[in-house]
């Protein structure tokens, strides 16, 4: 998906068209994919039927800001601070809930840490990221250009816990 997205804004951005429409798709797309991926992680009704009123806030809140206050040429970062803050969130309770109910011993060798890891560490940088960004002058490019730098590294970093938790569900 990411990968995708990436190939689609890198063509637009190679014709000089704005690309930043496909990332509010995006953020549908991931807001969704996680929500599914954390309820089937959480095993209570409630938990599944929390994430799911949360995935249709997310998605009202990307609707409202692509449509109302961003619209689509301009960075979602309402919508992105949002989800970033919601799956903080999501990714410290089921740090909780898997604290209290240890599912190995040494919790070093159980994959959905690193996973769960990765997403927290990537959506709390993200957060940052997102304030930063709404009190940046859009003309400093260069300033931009380090923000995005940043989130370069925060995903790369995102990709190597997700590595690690594929490296630990094969033992």
């Amino acid at each position: 998906l990411s990968f995708l997205t990436d190939c689609i804004t890198s063509v637009l951005a190679g014709y000089k068209m704005n690309n930043l429409m496909v990332m509010h798709v995006y953020t549908v797309l991931e807001l969704f994919f996680y929500c599914f991926f954390y309820s089937l992680l959480f095993k209570s009704t409630s938990s599944k039927y929390y994430l799911l009123v949360l995935s249709l806030m997310l998605l009202a809140a990307e609707l409202v800001d692509a449509f109302y206050i961003s619209k689509l040429s301009r960075i979602n970062s309402i919508a992105s601070y949002c989800e970033a803050l919601a799956f903080m969130v999501v990714s410290l309770l089921f740090f909780y809930s898997m604290i209290k109910n240890l599912p190995q011993k040494n919790i070093l060798n159980y994959p959905l840490f690193w996973f769960n890891s990765g997403i927290l560490i990537y959506f709390s940088g993200n957060l940052f990221l997102y304030l930063f960004i709404s009190f940046v002058n859009p003309q400093d490019s260069r300033f931009l250009g380090d923000l995005w730098n940043i989130n370069s590294f925060l995903y790369f970093s995102y990709n190597l816990f997700l590595i690690a938790g594929a490296w630990k569900s094969r033992k």
